[in-house]
């Protein structure tokens, strides 16, 4: 699949103004229960990228060697969500996509002193557009809500091949 950036202050305003229409991933990955796609998503990273790749993640390699099919499983899982949260931060994407639009367009909330920075990407993977943005808590990634999780678990696996290229 082929990833494009498209003109992200127009998409900005568009997603903002709600002529974009977006949901998390989680929305339609979590919401299906036939396959457990977070684990689906960490083992093709991990088997991807290598078990050197996450010599640091000593307990999710041991549980992965040795363990039970259900700690092999969970650790899949694990792998799956520290790729979109953690693996997919602002270093990475800007590897991956450039420089990103930052904005204060969702607000922090809680934390009213802390001058607040969120920055996003809208990207096209294989003709779909994504919204991937991030700030201190995290990654998140939104496609459209119409998508099938197949669908968005091709995306993850085009975002891992992209990632694994970049680093």
């Amino acid at each position: 699949m082929r990833i494009n950036k498209f003109n992200e202050s127009s998409e900005l305003s568009d997603y903002c103004n709600g002529k974009i229409k977006l949901t998390p991933i989680l929305n339609i990955i979590g919401n299906d229960s036939s396959k457990e796609w977070y684990s689906i998503i960490g083992k093709y990273f991990y088997n991807k990228a290598g078990e050197d790749f996450f010599k640091n993640h000593h307990i999710l390699l041991d549980k992965l060697k040795v363990g039970s099919k259900k700690d092999k499983e969970t650790s899949y899982r694990m792998i799956g969500i520290y790729f979109i949260t953690s693996y997919l931060n602002d270093k990475s994407l800007k590897r991956m996509f450039g420089s990103p639009i930052c904005h204060s367009e969702f607000g922090e909330g809680f934390r009213p002193k802390r001058k607040y920075e969120y920055c996003s990407h809208f990207v096209e993977v294989g003709g779909e557009k994504l919204h991937i943005g991030y700030d201190d808590r995290g990654t998140s990634i939104e496609v459209n809500p119409n998508l099938t999780p197949q669908a968005v678990y091709n995306i993850m696996e085009n975002l891992v091949d992209r990632y694994l290229d970049k680093k």
